[in-house]
């Protein structure tokens, strides 16, 4: 079960599951989104509340979000980028710079690879 600042990410046939945090969940799917993976149906995230009802992404679009995921991992620095704090005062500082400084390092993408072989195994639910 998910806590209320958590998504539990599972597939209703297995025992495997990913928990991310409010902050980590929208972020993996706005890196998705930077590298082309446009949802086939609603936003699965709100960005500024928890929202607490089961969503499922269907088949097709867990594997186009591991597709897009999988560009991502190619092109994310590998070395951790561990003091985001000069772009505080960065005029063009937004979600999507903050996401990428977020998933850079090699711990950070390795979490990104076990989620696209996660993604890979089909349909999966968001509690």
């Amino acid at each position: 079960m998910a806590f209320p600042d958590e998504y539990l990410i599972n597939h209703s046939s297995s025992e495997e599951y990913f928990l991310f945090d409010i902050a980590e969940w929208p972020s993996i799917l706005t890196i998705a989104m930077c590298f082309g993976w446009k949802p086939l149906m609603k936003p699965y995230i709100l960005y500024t509340e928890f929202e607490d009802r089961e969503q499922i992404v269907k088949e097709e679009d867990a594997f186009n979000l591991a597709y897009a995921l999988m560009r991502a991992v190619k092109l994310l620095p590998n070395e951790e980028i561990i003091d985001p704090d000069p772009l505080n005062s960065f005029e063009y500082r937004d979600k999507k710079l903050e996401a990428i400084y977020y998933w850079s390092g090699k711990s950070q993408k390795d979490i990104i690879k076990r989620f696209i072989q996660f993604c890979m195994t089909g349909e999966f639910n968001i509690i």
